[in-house]
């Protein structure tokens, strides 16, 4: 029974797909139109955010606590602004993206090789190669090696009039994901974004020791 659908679905790829994206498209659409999904992900993102504000109108907190509270709002904005969870390093992309002009989220590709150390901002170079080059000589190659192995089989199992609905179904399911997920940002891109933190970090600001305060 499986290998039949199988069978029916390689040899029907193209038909298929165009199928299945018509589909995906048009469930979207509706799901879009009735009902707002900003609007959703955005109350559940300011539940926490609404209890804190609640609690800190109570009239018997202590000074202590209210302070507690504000620096636990601080970081829920700043993290919605940034797109970073660590509070000294969301400061810092904060007095980056005012200072290179940037939006607030231009960080968050990089934001592992990312640190924060006396108010500026510090990238992992070397990590960042180095996960580079395992994509590049090591995710990619073997990706292509298992496609053309599977597409092989495939293909002996099911004729070669079914080889481009093969290939097109390994593309789409697992080889095109998995390489995009796995690499880093190109390394145009990287270069750029570490020109704009060499500059953030030789401007003169009397401030940046402020950015490492604790909250």
């Amino acid at each position: 029974m499986w290998n039949d659908v199988l069978s029916e679905a390689i040899r029907h790829g193209w038909r298929l797909q165009t199928l299945s994206v018509l589909i995906l498209l048009a469930l979207v659409y509706k799901w879009l139109a009735r009902a707002n999904p900003a609007a959703l992900f955005k109350s559940l993102f300011s539940f926490r955010k609404y209890r804190l504000e609640r609690m800190k109108s109570l009239d018997y907190l202590a000074q202590d606590e209210r302070v507690c509270i504000d620096q636990e709002l601080r970081m829920i904005n700043n993290l919605a602004l940034t797109g970073l969870s660590t509070p000294g390093l969301q400061k810092a992309a904060v007095k980056f993206a005012s200072y290179c002009g940037v939006r607030g989220k231009y960080l968050i590709s990089w934001r592992r090789y990312l640190s924060e150390k006396d108010g500026k901002i510090l990238f992992n170079r070397a990590r960042y190669d180095r996960n580079l080059k395992i994509s590049i000589r090591i995710i990619l190659p073997v990706s292509l090696i298992l496609l053309a192995i599977i597409v092989a089989l495939l293909t002996w199992h099911f004729g070669r009039k079914n080889f481009m609905g093969i290939l097109l179904l390994n593309l789409d399911l697992w080889v095109v994901p998995l390489n995009y997920f796995t690499s880093p940002v190109s390394i145009k891109l990287t270069d750029e974004m570490e020109s704009y933190l060499r500059d953030f970090n030789a401007r003169p600001d009397s401030d940046a020791s402020a950015i490492t305060a604790k909250y």
